[in-house]
């Protein structure tokens, strides 16, 4: 599994505390995946996890991945999102799954209102961030992804687009 943009790393080490056999790596940034490494230790994970840290848009992301989980990092690669896509589908086994969690938001900029309130000083900055319900499916899509699903899923810190592919076998 690997967790593309981790943070702080906390959604791969879930998963990897959830399925005990499950191996992960937790990707970002240099001084992000630092945090990511302590908190690897922190839960008693470090055995099953490798920290990789680097820029995702041009370094690669390591291959061989059952799964891989991009959350509310993906805004990020908006300027080269059809090699993203493709370094992603790469980067997985035959029917590995990609899972990606993103704003989601409508194409008029309306909704869900967590997320246009989240991108507004951005956006009032000039610097369009937001992935447009249904973006990321398509580009998925294009990139030979089959089996994908989106939908907008209620969390703690407001709605969200889901949408999952798996690589063709």
């Amino acid at each position: 599994m690997l967790d593309l943009g981790c943070g702080p790393g906390f959604l791969g080490i879930a998963l990897i505390l959830d399925h005990p056999t499950m191996n992960g790596v937790l990707f970002d940034q240099p001084p992000v995946a630092e945090v990511a490494r302590r908190c690897a230790a922190e839960y008693g994970v470090s055995d099953r996890v490798t920290v990789m840290s680097g820029d995702y848009l041009n370094d690669s992301i390591g291959e061989g991945y059952d799964l891989i989980l991009a959350s509310m990092t993906l805004n990020f690669a908006l300027g080269s999102f059809d090699s993203m896509m493709n370094k992603i589908y790469d980067a997985l086994n035959p029917s590995g799954v990609f899972v990606t969690i993103s704003d989601g938001t409508t194409r008029n900029g309306t909704k869900p209102e967590e997320m246009v309130i989240s991108m507004l000083l951005p956006g009032l900055m000039g610097q369009d961030m937001a992935i447009h319900e249904d973006f990321i499916a398509t580009a998925m899509f294009d990139a030979g992804f089959y089996n994908v699903r989106s939908r907008q899923v209620k969390t703690p810190v407001g709605e969200v687009e889901w949408t999952i592919g798996k690589k063709l076998v």
